[in-house]
């Protein structure tokens, strides 16, 4: 029929009479079919408990670590991953539908569109996680304050809304493509022209955004191998370079995806509004259930990979450095030993280790083991029984002794 005839009997734009009540009969899948549908069913339910799993783990790291854990987004990780569960729970559901060959209504769609705007937004909180903890690792390794640190902060939470109205742009249009579909419109073509051009441009933005976080850790890599930092903040930036490994791969499957998606479709195929392939298409009904099974296989390592990364940095990130920590790293070069606490401390002479130590307790007992320390250059010693040459002993009530590379204080005579 032409679409003159077919206007004529389904009315203006239209080319059926199909509605949201409108019964869809799902094909019955049969032998390979079939097994990579239930591949596909299988890693969407694995996805779903891995996330619900890792999203009870990031609340117990809250809940006994509040204080330590208190710079880092830990309510935000666990949003975005129940955010991406309930995405794979929509999704779980059509494929149940479509395994078992379930009648439904139009409304079966709903789910499709609840899943696309679930998974971007976590997608969407991902990036404020991500750019929530590069900057709490700016603030530990990077001791040094410059202009272009709170510049760059500004600039990543602008993102962050830019990222929020495109996808809201986004799933506006997918739902007035999908209403058009449902309703069988002509409109449907030019809907999902647009929609698959904004929905394209999304996930190239998204690509290039997974980038600039990749050379943000990596730098914050480098720059924490070399400092003197303990061991326990670089574990968690090592497993913080992970799990943005895995969100940069899982936006790249996305881009590549929505790419090809969008190329097939100016090529005029794609699928209809139940899941078929529609007629041009080069692809087979088998090789296209086979490429869909392959996204969502990759789908759960890079998902799962990336927050476990993510909640492996929270568990080993330290609490933040003390002050006594601090004055240690500026006393390396004074060489100043604070031999109470055997760490290095600076100290200029008019100050005693009481305190820079900041206590009313008594200077240790030295003895022949102990290094003597270099004080203000007054000898305090004055015991004239004791004329060898070992080291004098030093109680609590006086200073500290003085002694060089070449003589040991005597008592004079």
């Amino acid at each position: 029929m032409s679409r003159a005839e077919l206007e004529k009997e389904y009315g203006p734009g239209k080319f059926g009479d199909s509605d949201w009540d409108s019964t869809v009969h799902f094909a019955s899948a049969h032998g390979e079919d079939w097994s990579l549908e239930a591949v596909q069913a299988a890693f969407v339910f694995l996805l779903l408990a891995g996330l619900l799993i890792l999203a009870f783990a990031v609340f117990v790291l809250r809940r006994h670590r509040k204080d330590a854990l208190k710079p880092l987004p830990l309510i935000a990780t666990s949003v975005a991953a129940f955010s991406m569960a309930a995405a794979m729970v929509n999704r779980f559901a059509l494929s149940i539908l479509s395994l078992y060959a379930i009648n439904s209504t139009q409304y079966y769609i709903v789910t499709m569109i609840l899943a696309k705007i679930f998974e971007q937004v976590s997608l969407c909180i991902l990036f404020f996680v991500f750019y929530a903890v590069i900057h709490s690792f700016k603030h530990r390794i990077v001791k040094k304050s410059t202009k272009a640190l709170p510049i760059t902060e500004y600039v990543h939470w602008l993102f962050i809304g830019i990222f929020a109205a495109l996808i809201i742009v986004d799933w506006s249009w997918y739902i007035f493509y999908v209403d058009s579909v449902v309703h069988s419109e002509y409109a449907f073509f030019t809907r999902s022209a647009i929609w698959a051009k904004i929905d394209s441009a999304l996930r190239i933005i998204f690509w290039l955004a997974a980038w600039e976080i990749v050379c943000w850790v990596c730098y914050l890599g480098i720059m924490a191998s070399r400092s003197l930092c303990s061991m326990r903040i670089k574990m968690s930036m090592y497993f913080f370079i992970a799990g943005s490994g895995f969100f940069f791969a899982i936006n790249f499957l996305f881009f590549v995806w929505d790419i090809l998606s969008y190329q097939r479709l100016l090529n005029n195929e794609g699928y209809g509004s139940n899941g078929e392939t529609t007629s041009g298409s080069s692809l087979s009904p088998t090789a296209t259930k086979g490429a869909q099974a392959i996204q969502e296989i990759l789908r759960f390592v890079f998902a799962l990979g990336c927050f476990f990364g993510l909640t492996l940095c929270y568990w080993r990130f330290p609490e933040q450095e003390s002050s006594f920590e601090d004055v240690e790293a500026a006393g390396i070069n004074n060489r100043i030993i604070d031999r109470s606490g055997m760490k290095l401390r600076e100290m200029d002479g008019s100050q005693t280790m009481n305190s820079l130590l900041g206590k009313n307790k008594d200077l240790p007992e030295a003895d022949d083991a102990n290094i003597v320390v270099e004080a203000d250059g007054i000898d305090y010693t004055k015991d004239k029984a004791k004329q060898d040459s070992s080291i004098p002993e030093v109680d609590g009530s006086k200073g500290i002794a003085e002694a060089d590379s070449l003589l040991i204080h005597e008592t004079a005579g």
